[in-house]
């Protein structure tokens, strides 16, 4: 039930995402911390901003996150049949002879990259931003006081440790939600010739580890 509601999400999502004026195509899975990871072609001449900002007003509609049925604890169970009054007279349906086990083949688990840390270390100069990975690989960026510059210098550097290559996308959007105790931060990146990517975050330690994660999710899935 769970992944009927989750992919029913997925559709709704999918559908009113595809209806903003100026998107060509939209692509919306679920990840792990079940948030939605959004992709978008924007058409060539519309104005990104502007399909920006209502893509965070569905996002926002929506809660930002998948709202997956709970399972059913007490599911109802087809009632067993009564036995017979006669057990004796009860006819004895044969049983099938046991088949050989299937061999069943089953593919690779793919290992999934994360990001582990995003370090700030701040100064009148400046700040110093350094993001990590669970494979060792780690990236330092030197940014400009104040908070705009922050994030700047955070979405940069893990664009590098992502290793796409090419230049770093911009900012379009970055919307912040509170559902009960939770927060979650949405970033809307432009990837250049209309390539809209979207990816939220749970904030679990701090602001710019749960933005760097977002950046990550809107970058790789």
């Amino acid at each position: 039930m769970a992944a009927t509601a989750a992919g029913n999400e997925v559709t709704v999502l999918h559908d009113e995402l595809i209806a903003i004026e100026g998107v060509a195509q939209a692509e919306v899975e679920i990840v792990d911390d079940g948030s939605p990871s959004v992709r978008l072609q924007v058409e060539p001449g519309a104005d990104r901003r502007r399909v920006g900002g209502l893509v965070q007003q569905i996002l926002a509609k929506h809660g930002l996150k998948s709202r997956l049925a709970p399972e059913r604890a007490n599911a109802e169970l087809p009632a067993a049949p009564e036995p017979p009054s006669n057990p004796e007279s009860a006819p004895v349906e044969p049983q099938p002879e046991p088949s050989a086990p299937e061999e069943v083949t089953r593919a690779p688990a793919v290992e999934v990259r994360r990001l582990t840390s995003v370090g700030v270390d701040e100064s009148r100069r400046g700040v110093v931003v350094t993001v990590r990975d669970d494979r060792g690989g780690s990236v330092r960026a030197v940014g400009r006081p104040g908070r705009a510059a922050l994030r700047d210098a955070v979405a940069a550097s893990v664009f590098e440790l992502v290793g796409e290559g090419g230049a770093p996308p911009s900012i379009v959007a970055i919307h912040r939600a509170v559902e009960g105790e939770k927060q979650m931060i949405t970033v809307v990146l432009d990837r250049g010739a209309g390539d809209l990517s979207v990816g939220s975050a749970f904030v679990i330690v701090g602001w710019e580890y749960a933005f760097g994660r977002a950046v990550w999710a809107a970058l790789t899935n």
